[in-house]
């Protein structure tokens, strides 16, 4: 099928091979998209990435997509609200149900249970771990497991809170790509000014 056209709100980049289909991520911050997205292409996906709910909820209005990364706390429309204008869209229209899953910074007691509430299948906390975010999407798109997955639990020290570059951490995410190492970094440092 031929790739839709983009809008200033909605990019799409496409990953080395597809996995299982095309997936929307919904996130408000430049730096963490471009991340997200270097993440899910290194994992082989093709990824639409949408800057905010409202972005997302017109991007999933318009395709089909394997699963869509939302994240909770956007401005206008935050990610709660456009999981429920997306699951009203989709019973409107008789349409099968996208998997979402959320994603936050901020994770709380409770959290997980709320997104559920609001029609989320899935949950996962920044700093996306690709460990974590490939268990949650298998556990939500029901994928046979895989024994490349650590499923151990992942601890956040004081240190994962503060704003630091770990050039040996970005390195791996990237594949070893300096090139995209190079654009991370820049990108924070912009994100900073």
């Amino acid at each position: 099928a031929p790739p839709r056209a983009s809008s200033p709100a909605v990019s799409q980049t496409r990953g080395l091979a597809q996995r299982s289909g095309e997936l929307l991520v919904v996130e408000d911050n430049k730096l963490n998209r471009r991340l997200i997205g270097i993440l899910l292409e290194r994992m082989g996906y093709t990824v639409t990435m949408a800057h905010d709910g409202r972005a997302g909820v017109a991007a999933a209005a318009d395709g089909a997509y394997a699963a869509i990364i939302m994240d909770l706390a956007m401005p206008e429309l935050d990610g709660l609200e456009a999981t429920r204008a997306i699951r009203a869209m989709e019973r409107e229209r008789g349409a099968q149900r996208t998997p979402i899953i959320a994603m936050t910074a901020h994770a709380a007691s409770g959290d997980r249970e709320v997104c559920l509430a609001a029609g989320m299948d899935g949950y996962v906390s920044k700093p996306l771990r690709r460990p974590a975010l490939l268990a949650e999407m298998q556990h939500v798109l029901q994928w046979p497991a895989t024994p490349t997955v650590d499923d151990s639990p992942e601890e956040t020290t004081p240190a994962e809170t503060s704003f630091q570059i770990d050039r040996d951490r970005i390195l791996d995410l990237v594949g070893g790509d300096e090139e995209s190492l190079a654009v991370i970094v820049s990108a924070s440092i912009q994100e900073l000014d």
